[in-house]
């Protein structure tokens, strides 16, 4: 029979007030304190989490919230690495995480609020913020300890992290363009996206300061995923491309784009140089390997969960954090255009 609160109590000669009071790290003395840690430990008494919870308040669950989305493959790998991050610094807590997912047809509010207004959730990490000010005003208004992963308007007080993505994609395309290509396309994630927005301002800005002149029929918007970047790639064929090296919006994209010029037996980078941008995993593993913009998911996820569960345990002013890039060599780019 499972051992309880009044049994502990009783084998240590205490209330069980007294027991609770050391199951939740309030002071005792060190003697009574001693004499219950024995108690439990004999009668292998685990307390009830629940009625913990009801009594103090707090879930020991924090939420992420995740984007539902179709076509998603292997190789789209950005948010299982970030998740890694989360979970590191979660059970050095001893919390758990609850995924909460988002759809694009309902109100993304919803569900998080209520889990949070239910004491599901102690605070979440919000994943792929997108264009949505319901979210925000809704986590405000119930002051709901929040992470966005992502870029916010400058005016909404939410933690952030984000690497820096402007400069990530103008280092990608300087290279590119040191490498000697002075006909580059972009390949995009769709602008209506803030990271988006940056990561192209970061391609105007490179070729502006080489006196490259922006090419609207080279540059072109898709999803963010390989599916995207394939049919991107097939679609700039389609139009009698005529570039010499592609910059892609992420890694997925690029290696999308990859096996669309394969498929049509173009050369890489002998032909077309490819880079992306976040160095998934998948991206040292293809052929040729993808010179891509490092961005350290893990450690943003993990960056992200500290952030929360300072929030949670001392509220405070929102906090933005930009995570450094760098540049990933290997071959997909690796050939000079005269």
């Amino acid at each position: 029979m499972k051992s309880t609160i009044r049994d502990v109590a009783s084998l240590a000669r205490v209330s069980p007030a007294t027991v609770s009071r050391v199951l939740n790290n309030k002071p005792v003395r060190e003697q009574t304190k001693k004499r219950i840690e024995s108690a439990i430990q004999k009668l292998d008494y685990y307390p009830n989490v629940l009625a913990q919870n009801f009594v103090s308040n707090i879930s020991y669950h924090i939420g992420v919230t995740m984007t539902e989305r179709k076509g998603l493959t292997a190789v789209d790998q950005f948010n299982p690495v970030l998740l890694q991050g989360i979970l590191e610094i979660a059970k050095n807590k001893n919390y758990s995480v609850t995924l909460i997912p988002f759809s694009d047809v309902v109100d993304k509010s919803n569900l998080l609020v209520d889990m949070f207004r239910r004491n599901a959730i102690d605070g979440a990490i919000v994943l792929d913020p997108g264009d949505n000010p319901n979210l925000f005003l809704e986590i405000l208004k119930y002051k709901i300890p929040a992470v966005v992963i992502g870029r916010i308007p400058n005016d909404l007080p939410i933690s952030t992290v984000d690497t820096d993505n402007v400069e990530g994609t103008y280092l990608a395309v300087k290279h590119l363009l040191g490498l000697g290509h002075k006909r580059i396309a972009y390949l995009s994630a769709p602008l209506q996206y803030m990271a988006s927005q940056d990561r192209y301002t970061g391609y105007q800005k490179a070729l502006a300061e080489s006196r490259i002149g922006l090419e609207s029929k080279l540059v072109l918007e898709a999803e963010s995923n390989f599916e995207g970047g394939y049919q991107g790639m097939l679609q700039f064929l389609a139009g009698g491309f005529e570039a010499t090296a592609i910059c892609a919006f992420n890694d997925a994209m690029a290696i999308g784009a990859i096996k669309a010029l394969q498929d049509n037996k173009i050369k890489i980078p002998e032909q077309i140089a490819v880079i992306g941008h976040d160095d998934l995993p998948t991206s040292a593993m293809i052929h040729p390997a993808l010179s891509t913009m490092h961005s350290p998911i893990e450690e943003m996820g993990a960056e992200a969960a500290k952030l929360l569960f300072r929030n949670i345990e001392n509220p405070m002013a929102a906090e933005r954090k930009i995570m450094p890039v760098k540049l990933k060599i290997r071959q997909s780019c690796g050939f000079a255009k005269a």
